[in-house]
Formats: C-alpha cells, sequence, structure tokens
C-alpha cells in the first residue's frame, strides 16, 4: 500500500481492528527504539470504537494513525479488509490528524510469533495482548515500508 511522507517527529498509534477486541500500539521514531503495546479496546459499535481510539489518540499526543489493513500474500484486499475499509472511511471524518494504511498480511501469525521469541512474554502467547501485538507488528512494517 502507498504512504505517503513519514512524519518524523510525531507520536504514531497502530492499529489492528477487530470485530471483537481491537489493538493498540505507539510509537514515536525520534523518541523510541521501537513500536510498543498499548492496549485493546472491546468491540461494541465502529462509533463508539472510534471515540475510544480518538479519546486514547489525544490523551497520549497521537499524531498520526497506521490503520492496518488484511490483504492476501498477493496484496489484494480480504474480504475483512473491505470491512475495515469501511471502518477508515469513518474514521476519517472523525479526524483531522494524518492517516496512513498498512498491509498486514500475517500481523496475527507475526504477533504469536514475536510472543513465542520474547522474554518479555514469557516466551509464550498471551492471547489477551495479541491484538495490541499486531498492532505493533502494523507499526514496524510501515516503518520498514
Amino acid at each position: 500500500m502507498e504512504n505517503s511522507v513519514k512524519k518524523q517527529n510525531a507520536l504514531y498509534m497502530g492499529v489492528d481492528y477487530g470485530k471483537k477486541v481491537t489493538g493498540l500500539a505507539l510509537f514515536h521514531p525520534l523518541e523510541d527504539q521501537e513500536p510498543y503495546t498499548f492496549e485493546c479496546i472491546k468491540y461494541e459499535s465502529d462509533e463508539s470504537l472510534i471515540r475510544e481510539i480518538l479519546q486514547k489518540g489525544k490523551s497520549q499526543g497521537v499524531e498520526c494513525y497506521v490503520i492496518g489493513i488484511p490483504c492476501f500474500e498477493d496484496g489484494s484486499i480480504s474480504n475483512m479488509g473491505q470491512r475495515v475499509l469501511e471502518f477508515v472511511d469513518k474514521f476519517k471524518l472523525a479526524c483531522s490528524s494524518a492517516i496512513y494504511l498498512q498491509n498486514e498480511y500475517q500481523s496475527s501469525k507475526d504477533a504469536r510469533d514475536h510472543m513465542r521469541e520474547s522474554p518479555k512474554f514469557n516466551f509464550t502467547v498471551d492471547e489477551t495482548k495479541i491484538d495490541a501485538v499486531a498492532a505493533v507488528i502494523i507499526l514496524k512494517k510501515f516503518f520498514q515500508s
């Protein structure tokens, strides 16, 4: 997915949208060594999710949002990806900050692998944190692209 120029002196929030749980991560390119987990939000509706993401973003000083779009290996957008794009359209109406989209192909698998390999997670997968870790993966992919 194409992205415009990335701001270096800004706090980014990664968003791993889900119909059950949405994971959030934070990263400031000039202040943090790597993205880190922030929170998970239980899904109730797109509208309440948008309100909560923006409230949390404002309280942290977030300037840019990176929303993961579920895609297939070839880059084509999945059915869930289409659903996320609908969410993004609503999010754009409520948000005046920069919004970027990032292909999140295999972010949940990568998040599980990361947890299994990390002493921070005691080398085990914690399903209550998987969505926030997936948001970390989304931010990592965004800054590597």
